[in-house]
């Protein structure tokens, strides 16, 4: 019952491992049962249930992602540094970090400029002069 489904980046350090392996390991760190993978690759998500003989590659650029069953996130966030180094579990994090404050910034923008009309977004952005086409194209 304390139990929750997440969804957790795959760290790096398993690559070239089988699924039934990474699965082995994360158990073994954590009690997590990892059931299932995504890998986005040509443009597609694609998700398996327990592909066991599957050997993880290109984690990076695949995106790839595990689903865990697990009592809370801070048991996620140990899956995907497991089998870093302190460093590099601080690179990873710190990264982590950056790329979250950076989308939260670009979603607070993108607010602020839904509140906007166009003129005012022209105006914003730096742009002083505006197309006379765009208010003439209503001739």
């Amino acid at each position: 019952m304390d139990h929750e489904i997440y969804r957790i980046k795959l760290s790096e350090k398993m690559e070239n491992k089988t699924f039934a392996d990474v699965s082995g390991l994360v158990y073994k760190h954590n009690k997590s049962i990892v059931f299932a993978i995504e890998i986005k690759t040509n443009g597609k998500t694609i998700i398996r249930l327990n592909p066991s003989d599957f050997v993880i590659s290109n984690i990076v650029e695949n995106d790839i992602y595990v689903y865990a069953i697990q009592t809370g996130i801070k048991i996620a966030e140990e899956i995907e540094t497991l089998e870093m180094t302190p460093e590099e579990q601080n690179k990873y994090l710190n990264a982590k970090a950056a790329a979250d404050k950076r989308t939260k910034e670009q979603e607070n923008q993108d607010n602020d400029d839904s509140d906007m009309d166009d003129h005012e977004i022209i105006e914003k952005k730096g742009i002083t002069e505006i197309n006379d086409a765009v208010d003439d194209d209503t001739d």
